[in-house]
């Protein structure tokens, strides 16, 4: 049931859901759907506690849950400073789409390193591939 509220305050910007998140980050949570009630809850400096939390999980499942809830914050939010999740976001999804996800924010930030956008033109995803091909 706590998941499930946890999903229903992320579509909310209000100042009690920003508190819960930051109260359950700060005692080390990420599970239960914490981290997406940033989404619409971001504050400028806010990075360096989603940094706080990421890890690589036992289990590729809760990676991917993980990863998934992070893109979100990153999609309502492309502020260079959450560049290192984004990167972490790209190197440990299995998930394309939230691949896509970060690599839009890196490049909408002109956060993208070299390194980035060179294995990008070389992606299985087309729109990765478009994202990161080199200027004519």
């Amino acid at each position: 049931v706590r998941r499930l509220a946890h999903v229903a305050l992320s579509n909310y910007a209000h100042a009690e859901v920003r508190s819960l998140a930051l109260r359950k980050i700060a005692m080390g949570q990420s599970s239960e759907k914490i981290i997406p009630l940033l989404a619409k809850n971001y504050r400028t400096g806010d990075a360096h506690l989603i940094e706080r939390v990421l890890m690589m999980p036992p289990d590729r499942e809760e990676l991917h849950s993980l990863v998934f809830d992070l893109a979100e914050v990153i999609r309502a939010n492309p502020v260079s400073e959450l560049s290192r999740t984004m990167l972490f976001v790209y190197e440990e999804s299995p998930c394309s789409l939230c691949r896509h996800k970060a690599v839009l924010s890196l490049t909408h930030c002109a956060s993208a390193p070299s390194w980035l956008l060179e294995e990008g033109r070389h992606d299985a995803s087309d729109e990765i591939r478009e994202l990161t091909a080199k200027p004519n």
